[in-house]
């Protein structure tokens, strides 16, 4: 498959393993240039040395931090930058599925959650888009089928990836004209 993307510089926001991982493979097979991310350490020097099977290490960049938190978003678009040039496109797959469940939930269980699944990647979307803006590229938010059908998840879960689904139809008809 030919994506067009030899060259393109994409970040993906919690891609040390699952579908961040699989899709750092993707683009680095179609030619891009990637970089990588995550909190735990050890899981992405793992995965840094995965993906150097599959491509020059010049080709990967591993960026240790939690990308929900708006100063480690800024190290990390900077670090990109100062790496490959420049960034052509954003994955934000951040979330975890991990959250208490139930109607007794203090004020602490519904913040935590929602920071993790929804006001980071946000928080990502805000700072990467003037970049995106200027290069006519793309950003990409991996959700959960729990935004938007009542399965078994955490309330808090759910309610975090409706928000950031619905925040995302918003934000496409801002940008998509730019």
């Amino acid at each position: 498959m030919n994506l067009q993307l030899n060259g393109k510089v994409i970040l993906i926001a919690g891609s040390s393993r699952g579908i961040g991982l699989a899709i750092a493979r993707t683009f680095l097979e179609e030619g891009a240039r990637v970089a990588i991310s995550g909190r735990d350490a050890d899981s992405l020097n793992e995965a840094a040395s995965t993906l150097t099977r599959v491509a020059e290490a010049s080709r990967v960049l591993s960026i240790h931090g939690d990308l929900t938190e708006p100063s480690e978003i800024r190290r990390a678009l900077d670090e990109v930058r100062a790496a490959f040039g420049g960034l052509d496109a954003v994955v934000a797959n951040i979330g975890s599925g991990s959250a208490r469940d139930g109607w007794e939930l203090s004020p602490e269980d519904w913040h935590a959650t929602l920071q993790t699944n929804f006001l980071g990647g946000m928080a990502l979307a805000s700072a990467a888009v003037p970049q995106l803006l200027d290069c006519g590229g793309s950003l990409t938010f991996i959700s959960s089928i729990a935004g938007c059908e009542a399965i078994d998840a955490p309330l808090p879960y759910s309610a975090a990836k409706a928000a950031l689904q619905s925040s995302v139809k918003h934000l496409s008809r801002l940008l998509g004209p730019r």
